[in-house]
Order: structure tokens, then sequence, then C-alpha cells
């Protein structure tokens, strides 16, 4: 934080944030398109198991969605706001 002041400083000024957001909306979208593909891989390999295919590999692939839920949906709110 003491670099950022003594930035702020030696501009003379405050400095533009949008880097900062442009970097978080693009981490938050590598996120989703990982877990998007995560979990694609993960559902072709459950399809492939043999009946009766274990709970445990349900609750893998919920959690492999997890962040394409969580985070897209604050992508998506973010990106509709801007």
């Amino acid at each position: 934080m003491l670099d950022v002041q003594r930035e702020v400083q030696a501009r003379g000024g405050p400095i533009c944030g949008m880097p900062a957001l442009a970097n978080f909306i693009l981490v938050s979208f590598l996120c989703v398109v990982l877990s998007a593909a995560a979990f694609i891989f993960g559902a072709i390999a459950y399809r492939q198991v043999s009946p009766p295919r274990p709970r445990r590999r349900v609750l893998e692939l919920t959690a492999l969605l997890l962040p394409l839920v969580v985070v897209g949906g604050y992508v998506a709110s973010l990106l509709l706001c801007l």
C-alpha cells in the first residue's frame, strides 16, 4: 500500500484503476473457461464409468461446476453493469 501512495505522490494525482479491473475480469474469465473445460472432461469421464456410477463422482462434477456458476455469475453481472 505504501508503494501505491508513493506512486500517487510522485505522479501528483490518482492512478487509474482500469488496468487492475481489466486484469480481474480477464482472470475471472479464465477461471470460468478452465472450470467449464474441467466440467466437460469430467462429464465425459463420468459417462464412461460403468453403472452403477459412484455418488462421489457426482460430487466431483458439482465441485468442478461451482466456480463456473459463482464466478461466471459475478463476471456476467460485472460486465452487464459496465
